[in-house]
């Protein structure tokens, strides 16, 4: 197994300036654990 079979293609991620309702919004539409805040 490599990490390609275990990867997610469609990456979510949030820029600093989003707030919690947007983080909130992606976590509950995409039943994400994790985001990554990217600059």
């Amino acid at each position: 197994m490599t990490a390609r079979n275990l990867m997610n293609p469609e990456l979510v991620t949030l820029r600093p300036t989003d707030t919690v309702a947007t983080a909130a919004t992606h976590i509950l539409k995409h039943h994400l654990r994790h985001l990554a805040v990217v600059d």
